[in-house]
């Protein structure tokens, strides 16, 4: 039987409490194009925010927090919406 890994093993999941299912977790410090290579439906997410840093030399370097600095995003918010984005099925 495969072990699960734990939260310390891999910091970009987080275990859901209501349904108990493995959730996605984009935080700040991760760039744009690591959350559109770990969630490529996040991508239109990033469009509809105004964020057109798709397939941008710019996405890679640049992190949520700076883009949503950049942009005067609500940090918060903005995660908030991304990590929802990212659980979608």
């Amino acid at each position: 039987m495969k072990k699960e890994k734990t939260s310390a093993q891999n910091k970009s999941f987080v275990r859901g409490r209501a349904q108990n299912k493995v959730c996605a977790l984009v935080t700040r410090k991760m760039t744009i194009a690591e959350v559109i290579r770990k969630y490529p439906k996040t991508a239109f997410f990033f469009i509809d925010y105004g964020l057109h840093c798709v397939g941008c030399p710019m996405a890679e370097p640049e992190t949520i927090e700076e883009a949503a600095k950049l942009h005067g995003l609500d940090l918060k918010k903005f995660l908030k919406d991304l990590n929802a984005a990212a659980n979608k099925k």
